[in-house]
């Protein structure tokens, strides 16, 4: 197994990265985006869209994980072992691409706030210091080097063992939710000021009853398009937040007990980080007015009582992610391998590290990319594994298979084949905003 010897509990071993999974650099850096397109209306619909989709490919997933013993692997192990590897490893390799594209989002995202909180005063127009220090100084391959150093100290971390990883993920989470607190807290705390480009109201009525309704506009800060933002084109970058419900799977050959602690943190996990996103959500909408929401990325930190705390929170769901998602990504590879489905990559079944490394290789690439276009590809690879993992089970319980006896009662066919026929139409939307992104792009080019 790569670098990892001692065995986990539900908490730590499930919760915790489950959390801090889910919680991604994406709320921090995109919230404000969205709920000022969408409104809270829509932003708590696209919420509990996201969570029924996680919700009923959790139940699908703890499903598998009572059904047997579970090894290394995480979702290609229970796809596998339920369909053939020869169908696990398709949808296998298209996971392991979902958390290496994931890793590489979070390390390209939280170069922003890094410059944002630290970075130097530039010769560009717009360029000023750091909120908190006058440090790093700016530029494209400056960026480059900030996360290339970010992904190299997770890999460090990685190779060293479970035990390093969970003491500082039980750290990292309290952390990110003494963050999270702070977001409401701010509210009541947080004077109303207005200088000239941020208005900030605190709570009003006013600014709640303005950021009711969606308003669709382009332009914004943290857009791709050259047109106005569309409901697909938000889920796409929306999603992303939401979907690390395989983190705690993906960790299952260092668990003590997988079949009682992938459900029971799971689905703890979501309860969690549902209830922070919808609390950051409806305060964020109560206490800061939508023109601002359209003007500052950093819309949360901005108008945060304590600014270091949230620029800590940012850290650490993003360092997390970054290696829960690496070493995850490597287990899947590594499991691939052991079963000889595809020629050539026997190398990473013998030797689990060169599949740790191989894995880190893979998300420096994603570097060169840009958050939201990483994090629809994210969304489409982690819904076709939903998608997969709904379909395996619904398939296995109609067709009464005798392998096939789950013990967790909340599961059952109809579960299932809803988890399989949302996660369908949802990556529709996704494949819709994909659309839409690059049509503008192609005809702004031409």
């Amino acid at each position: 197994s790569i670098p990892y010897r001692v065995k986990l509990g539900s908490f730590v071993g499930v919760f915790v990265p489950s959390g801090l999974y889910v919680v991604s650099i994406l709320m921090f850096l995109r919230f404000g985006f969205i709920l000022g397109q969408l409104g809270i209306i829509c932003t708590l619909a696209l919420l509990l869209l996201s969570y029924t989709i996680n919700l009923l490919t959790t139940l699908s997933i703890s499903a598998i994980s009572t059904n047997g013993t579970i090894r290394g692997g995480g979702a290609y192990y229970m796809i596998s072992r339920c369909l053939g590897p020869e169908f696990g490893g398709s949808i296998g390799l298209v996971f392991f691409l979902g958390q290496v594209f994931n890793s590489g989002m979070n390390a390209v995202g939280i170069v922003e706030p890094l410059l944002y909180n630290l970075g130097a005063r530039g010769n560009n127009v717009g360029e000023s210091d750091g909120v908190l220090l006058s440090l790093l100084p700016r530029g494209e391959w400056c960026q480059f080097a900030y996360a290339t150093f970010i992904l190299f100290i997770c890999l460090t971390v990685a190779i060293v063992g479970s035990q390093t990883v969970s003491k500082a993920g039980s750290i990292l989470f309290f952390v990110l939710f003494a963050s999270i607190i702070s977001i409401p807290v701010s509210t009541f705390t947080k004077q109303a000021f207005n200088d000239g480009y941020i208005d900030y109201t605190g709570l009003s009525w006013e600014t709640f009853k303005g950021n009711l309704f969606p308003h669709f506009t382009k332009g914004a800060a943290g857009s791709l398009l050259s047109g106005k933002e569309s409901f697909y084109s938000l889920f796409g970058v929306f999603f992303p937040a939401t979907a690390g419900i395989f983190a705690g799977a993906g960790m299952s050959s260092e668990l003590r007990k997988p079949s009682k602690s992938i459900p029971k943190g799971t689905l703890w996990g979501l309860l969690f980080t549902f209830l922070c996103y919808a609390v950051v959500v409806v305060f964020m909408s109560c206490a800061i007015p939508r023109g601002s929401l359209h003007k500052e990325v950093q819309i949360i930190q901005l108008v945060s009582s304590v600014q270091w705390l949230i620029f800590l929170g940012e850290l650490s769901t993003s360092i997390f992610s970054i290696i829960v998602g690496m070493v995850g990504a490597a287990y899947v590879l590594e499991a691939i391998a052991k079963d000889s489905i595809l020629p050539g990559l026997g190398v990473f079944g013998k030797h689990p590290l060169v599949s740790l490394l191989f894995t880190w290789f893979l998300t420096q690439i994603c570097l060169f990319s840009d958050v939201n276009k990483i994090a629809s590809l994210i969304t489409m690879a982690f819904l076709l594994t939903f998608i997969v993992m709904n379909l395996a089970c619904f398939l296995l319980e109609i067709s009464a298979a005798p392998n096939f006896r789950p013990s967790f009662k909340y599961f059952d066919r109809y579960t299932a084949f809803a988890g399989g026929i949302i996660s369908v139409v949802a990556m529709i939307i996704v494949d819709l905003s994909l659309i839409h992104i690059s049509e503008p792009t192609r005809h702004s080019l031409i």
